[in-house]
């Protein structure tokens, strides 16, 4: 998958261009990055004004899709026509004779995100077997985000060590629009002269240095009742900076990981993690010895709360020390 990403990126960047790009899969980070790309790139400036269009699903269908593929460029070599929100359409179908054989001179890029297309379906077979590009965008593996993060800077002219990338990929797991995000903004404040280290991280991450899910996480596993009294109230009280959302995704993939270590005992090597991180599992998994699904599922219910299901509107504050009582008297 990322490899044929990579390779689809070079050939933009050769200027080496397909009349069709069908980018579909569960990761949008990769889909939005495809077609970004060639919204800026293939066209010059002057030229995008009479041969570049942007349509949403939500306004089209397949035949104005068809209709305006078959147009030619005007004063150029290509007309670029991007269609966003492509999940939205319907009876694609329609669309398999032209995905057989696209208009040279059109350069369609489909971007349908949040899932695949329907392999079952003729569209789907004209596509693999068009001139065209089928793109799919699977989510990356937790395990490869940090060599992930590292191609992503290198592409930047920039560094980062290895522990710095590992913490990124603890806090934000395999969101890669999150982690691209947060690269972004660690580039422009963080000195271009030093790998971006843990100290950046936490300046521009949102990390406080004392109340943060990794002080959270060390105090529960150790049990520490006046740090673990301290962070909680303060997280509970700047939810902002904290949000409840965020604190469940990351102590969900943090006990599904301790889950592994005693159901499965999974080593550092199979969970594809570092051994200084691996040591926080074996930790955890000693200070909740059986506990780790049980756990899952509470924060399961309380992910559930915050919607609203089961519950008549608790703070979001109040969900969360409720929520960590309840894990450390688990």
């Amino acid at each position: 998958m990322q490899a044929d990403y990579l390779k689809l990126i070079a050939s933009l960047k050769a200027k080496k261009f397909a009349p069709l790009y069908f980018l579909h899969g569960e990761e949008n980070f990769f889909i939005d990055d495809i077609a970004q790309y060639i919204e800026e790139n293939a066209l010059t400036e002057g030229e995008k004004g009479f041969n570049q269009q942007v349509l949403y699903g939500k306004d089209v269908d397949a035949a104005t899709i068809r209709n305006a593929a078959m147009r030619y460029p005007l004063m150029s070599q290509y007309q670029v026509l991007i269609i966003k929100e492509a999940h939205l359409i319907k009876k694609w179908d329609e669309l398999e004779a032209y995905f057989e054989k696209p208009v040279e001179s059109t350069i369609l890029v489909i971007c349908h995100k949040f899932g695949k297309l329907d392999k079952r379906i003729k569209a789907y077979k004209a596509l693999e077997n068009g001139s065209g590009v089928l793109f799919e965008s699977k989510k990356l593996d937790e395990k490869k985000v940090p060599e992930w993060i590292h191609q992503y800077l290198e592409v930047r002219n920039r560094q980062i060590k290895a522990q710095a990338a590992d913490t990124l990929t603890e806090y934000l797991g395999n969101d890669l629009e999150k982690i691209a995000n947060a690269l972004d903004k660690i580039i422009t404040t963080a000195s271009a002269d030093k790998p971006i280290d843990e100290k950046d991280i936490e300046q521009n991450v949102g990390i406080s240095r004392e109340y943060n899910v990794f002080e959270l996480q060390k105090a529960l596993i150790s049990k520490d009742m006046p740090a673990l009294s301290k962070i909680i109230h303060y997280m509970s009280t700047h939810t902002k900076e904290n949000p409840f959302p965020m604190m469940i995704g990351y102590f969900y993939g943090f006990f599904s990981k301790v889950a592994a270590v005693q159901i499965k005992h999974c080593t550092a090597k199979d969970l594809g993690i570092n051994d200084w991180f691996f040591k926080d599992y074996q930790k955890a998994s000693a200070a909740f010895p059986g506990k780790a699904k049980y756990i899952m599922t509470m924060l399961q219910e309380y992910d559930l709360r915050f919607k609203g299901v089961n519950d008549t509107g608790t703070a979001e504050g109040d969900l969360m020390k409720e929520l960590l009582y309840k894990i450390i008297y688990s």
